[in-house]
């Protein structure tokens, strides 16, 4: 084998390793889009979920202020009524 075949086998080698770490590369790439993708989802319906138990939360308080105003508006009635009585 001359130098010059030498030199081309090594070189041919050399371009197999750039490529075998090429598309190891991409594939990481590829991994990385993936995980991004999904993180960003998930970001997306951990806030929706927040928006909506912050929602309810606050339904829930009104109703129950509702409900303790309206129990304690019918008490101080009641006891006007026995009080006049």
């Amino acid at each position: 084998m001359t130098t010059f075949e030498a030199t081309i086998t090594r070189a041919e080698s050399d371009l197999a390793h750039v490529q075998s770490a090429l598309d190891t590369a991409q594939q990481v790439l590829e991994v990385a889009d993936r995980a991004h993708r999904t993180g960003h989802r998930l970001v997306r319906a951990l806030r929706v979920i927040t928006i909506v138990s912050a929602i309810v939360g606050i339904a829930v308080l009104a109703a129950m202020l509702f409900n303790r105003l309206s129990t304690d508006s019918g008490r101080q009635q009641k006891d006007e009524i026995s009080d006049a009585t």
